[in-house]
């Protein structure tokens, strides 16, 4: 009897998992039947301008796309893709080229923040060094009760009870204070600062040759919107600009130039708030936390906006590193055809370089390339898409990886 009833178990078993691996095959061959007309959008930067920001920001979207696109190929081709078959290696090693030359080109533009932000780490350490504070703790001693034994007895304990907080500040770090902060602003006035403004740019469909025109309208309706109808041009015109909305180097350098004028416009009454302190001043508080004097709290708020500033210079300096930095990889790769790397790490750097670029995007994808056959997986799991995201915003790069 127990034979059979784990007879009939295994025969579910063995049909429900064939039924999955089945489900998950036919699947898979529709999903690459589909993925033939490629779900990917060029940036066709070369109808928007000569901006360096935009050819940068370009060049590494069509990065990303060279690696995709050679994926989608793949799955579109075989139940087993391998990315390698049909990657062009020449056009990689282009793309990888491309974003460095644009990103030497930006990072030239950008110098004049350079010059700028060496002044505001001079301040920065001035005005750091014009207070000075000091907290000291005090504690008392009470009796608490507490079971020993079965026996409850009064024992002693140290419990906070005030801090003083002693705020000290000397004139002639202050007169070098103000010395740092004048060449800041007279840096600052007197050197251009690269503003791209990347949402006035605007990819033109129409300077694009028919050819690429009609793609553009075809890799919209079919694989972006999934439509058989007719679409209007402003639709595909909404999708082919999505790219350029990604970047947050407005959003950086905007901060950046936002955060300096504050400082100008409050600096000079940081030194006269601080000039009336007295030189040390004592505070007694039951809380270690404490706001401090005025002129205290002025010069702290300078040093903050300044640090808000060279951060968000420095992360958009960064981005330029780290592109180039997987762009070197990738040429690595692509430059030695005896080399084979998984799909996986192809996809992985795409997937990097563009969420470094374009962090206010989201990439969509059904699922990264897999170690084993997409029909087992679906016989593992009963499902052969699943959810990826990285970022949050517009989808400005839709891939059919499943």
């Amino acid at each position: 009897m127990l034979v059979w009833v784990l007879g009939i178990l295994l025969a579910s078993v063995v049909a429900g998992v064939s039924a999955a691996a089945l489900s998950g095959w036919v699947t898979q061959r529709l999903l690459a039947r589909d993925s033939q007309v490629l779900p990917s959008l060029p940036s066709y930067v070369e109808a928007a301008g000569e901006d360096e920001a935009l050819r940068f920001y370009g060049a590494v979207h069509d990065l990303a796309m060279t690696v995709t696109e050679a994926w989608n190929i793949a799955r579109s081709r075989t139940m087993r893709p391998q990315l390698e078959t049909v990657l062009d290696r020449q056009a990689l090693a282009s793309r990888c080229e491309d974003v460095h030359k644009t990103a030497d080109a930006l990072h030239r533009r950008m110098q004049g923040f350079d010059k700028v932000m060496e002044r505001a780490h001079m301040s920065w350490i001035a005005l750091d060094k014009v207070w000075h504070y000091e907290r000291k703790d005090h504690n008392t001693v009470t009796m608490v009760p507490i079971m020993i034994n079965g026996t409850v007895t009064l024992q002693q304990q140290s419990v906070y009870s005030h801090s003083d907080h002693i705020y000290t500040w000397r004139a002639e770090a202050l007169r070098e204070a103000e010395r740092q902060l004048e060449a800041l602003a007279a840096t600052f006035d007197s050197t251009e600062l690269y503003r791209p403004n990347l949402g006035k740019n605007h990819v033109a469909l129409n300077q694009l040759e028919p050819a690429h025109q009609s793609l553009a309208e075809r890799l919209v309706r079919q694989n972006v919107l999934r439509t058989d109808g007719e679409i209007v041009p402003e639709q595909v015109d909404l999708w082919v600009n999505q790219w350029i909305s990604g970047a947050e180097i407005d959003q950086l350098l905007g901060e950046a130039v936002g955060s300096l004028n504050q400082v100008n416009a409050y600096a000079a009454r940081g030194a006269q708030e601080t000039r009336a302190c007295k030189s040390r001043l004592e505070y007694q508080a039951q809380t270690t936390k404490f706001e401090g004097p005025e002129g205290y709290r002025r010069i702290e708020s300078l040093k903050d906006a300044l640090s808000k500033s060279m951060d968000s210079y420095r992360k958009q300096y960064e981005t330029l590193k780290s592109c180039r930095e997987v762009a070197d990889q990738l040429a690595e790769w692509s430059a030695d055809p005896s080399r084979i790397e998984p799909d996986r790490a192809y996809m992985g750097r795409a997937i990097k370089v563009y969420g470094l670029a374009f962090p206010n995007s989201e990439i969509s994808i059904d699922r990264l390339p897999s170690q084993g056959w997409p029909a087992v997986m679906g016989a593992a799991i009963g499902v052969v898409a699943a959810g990826a995201t990285i970022g949050a915003g517009t989808i400005l790069l839709l891939l059919s990886v499943a």
